[in-house]
């Protein structure tokens, strides 16, 4: 992801080296890399409780794909994982869904004059 960075001069690196990228693009491609690090983290935190005996261990067959690309390969931590992202999901609709109603609202107040 590329971040932009503010020089001694004062003005952006990107901008320097002939990019100009939109903050938005940039802000989007940060949250993206920040929820796969908090879904990892979700997985590594379950791992740590598995360790300590406090939830059990259920493993997933097919786990050496998932342990090779740095996934906790059990049952609860894909499970917590899934619905974290399932909970993303549902709120993206439900925002998208609720700018969707305010345009409307607003075209037909537009439209009424």
């Amino acid at each position: 992801a590329l971040i932009a960075v503010t020089d001694v001069r004062g003005g952006n690196f990107l901008s320097t080296i002939g990019l100009n990228p939109s903050v938005e693009a940039l802000s989007i491609q940060l949250l993206v890399l920040l929820f796969a690090m908090g879904i990892k983290f979700i997985g590594e935190a379950v791992q740590e409780f598995q360790e300590q005996a406090l939830i059990s261990v259920t493993d997933v067959k097919g786990g050496n794909f998932l342990s090779t690309i740095g996934l906790n390969p059990s049952v609860e931590a894909l499970s917590i994982q899934l619905l974290v992202i399932l909970f993303a999901l549902a709120s993206y609709s439900v925002y998208q869904r609720n700018n969707r109603l305010a345009r409307e609202a607003k075209a037909g107040e537009a439209a009424k004059g």
